[in-house]
């Protein structure tokens, strides 16, 4: 077996895979924002959106992101294996992939539904406060709430988390079959546009089990080395 003794974790198909997840979220958030306005009424009432506008939302958006999760854990598990030239059980592989794509996008989900009333409750009582029209409550919860640059956001943080846990899932399960023992170095591209809090991190052993994305929109990676 020729254990290659660094890999560098990067993700395979990462503008693919943010494009398809940013354009299932814009795509579902259409829909929501548009049934939204619909039910607030005129003038706006949270009390007039039911319960189940919000669980309806889940569950669009868990099945919006869960199939685009797994396509990335299991493609990030297959690109550690080759580089690492370790073989891996890819029947347990998928399973792992498509459990941790199940239960992460349902906690993703319910994050994202429970951010997203906040924010709309919290517009609607600046409505009345600060005396906006329809249109300049449209507008917010449109340009703010469900807009790309939120989708967008979510695409780049939540597909590094995915490519993440997914090299840990792989180095969990080379370290339980082989032997075969790995540290983890935090990696960032290193350019103007590294933030204050990845580029102390450059190069340096990941020993507090805190793993990118360490902030919104964070592409960092990480290289495993052999010990």
């Amino acid at each position: 077996m020729a254990v290659i003794e660094k890999v560098k974790g990067a993700v395979r198909d990462r503008d693919r895979f943010e494009a398809e997840m940013e354009r299932k979220l814009g795509r579902a958030w259409a829909e929501q924002r548009k049934e939204l306005m619909r039910l607030l009424g005129d003038p706006p009432n949270m009390a007039n959106v039911p319960e189940s506008y919000w669980n309806n939302g889940y569950q669009v958006i868990r099945r919006a992101v869960a199939s685009v999760f797994e396509e990335i854990y299991l493609s990030q598990e297959m690109a550690f294996a080759e580089a690492a030239r370790i073989g891996i059980d890819w029947t347990l592989a998928n399973k792992q992939a498509a459990d941790w794509a199940y239960r992460f996008a349902g906690e993703l989900s319910n994050t994202l539904n429970d951010t997203t009333r906040n924010a709309v409750a919290d517009y609607v009582g600046k409505f009345f406060d600060r005396g906006w029209t329809m249109d300049e409550l449209a507008s917010r919860i449109n340009d703010v709430v469900f807009s790309q640059a939120r989708s967008r956001a979510i695409a780049i943080t939540e597909t590094t988390r995915a490519a993440t846990q997914a090299e840990l899932a792989t180095v969990n399960y080379y370290e339980a079959t082989y032997g075969v023992k790995y540290k983890p170095f935090w990696e960032t591209v290193l350019d103007d546009a590294v933030c204050d809090i990845c580029g102390p991190k450059h190069g340096k052993e990941i020993t507090d089990g805190e793993y990118p994305p360490a902030h919104v929109n964070c592409r960092c990676e990480v290289n495993w080395v052999i010990q």
